[in-house]
């Protein structure tokens, strides 16, 4: 991260070319802009996957008590989003009440935010969740959430067209 946030300028620089190389009409606020977002963007994946590889390392059943020993310690968005991914990864019910909890702490954080929205997505795709507890913690959690709709392939759209003989 300290590489990232050392060189972001040169980062952003440097994209900024490269999307001028692919849409040399674009203004260079709008090619400035696009390199910013996807900054952003990287820093926010390797935060989220920093967070699940630690979480999924200290997180195995026989680590955990040496992990709950260490909580205490690490009271900071980081840690608070490790423990987070671990109750993720081992509860299937989703644990509602401590990521809105958690929403709120990391207001103003705004890649520790987007990694918490990362795990709860993660955790709703993994996990059968009702649709009202989905939606809930998705308004929470500022998610944008729609319910998919699954068609069943043997039910058909049109009706058949019955044709005379």
């Amino acid at each position: 991260f300290a590489l990232l946030r050392d060189n972001q300028e040169g980062f952003i620089e440097y994209l900024q070319e490269r999307y001028r190389e692919e849409a040399p009409y674009a203004t260079n606020a709008e090619l400035r802009e696009h390199a910013r977002q996807s900054v952003a963007g990287l820093t926010r994946l390797l935060a989220y996957s920093s967070v699940q590889r630690i979480a999924a390392s200290v997180g195995a059943k026989d680590l955990m008590e040496t992990f709950k020993a260490l909580r205490g310690r690490y009271n900071n968005p980081a840690g608070k989003l490790i423990d987070m991914a671990i109750h993720f990864d081992q509860m299937e019910a989703m644990p509602k009440v401590p990521a809105t909890r958690l929403g709120k702490e990391l207001d103003g954080f705004y890649v520790a935010h987007s990694v918490l929205r990362m795990l709860v997505i993660r955790h709703l795709h993994l996990f059968e969740v009702p649709y009202r507890e989905k939606q809930a913690i998705c308004k929470k959690l500022d998610i944008p959430y729609t319910q998919m709709v699954i068609v069943d392939p043997r039910r058909k759209l049109l009706p058949r067209k019955v044709i005379k003989a």
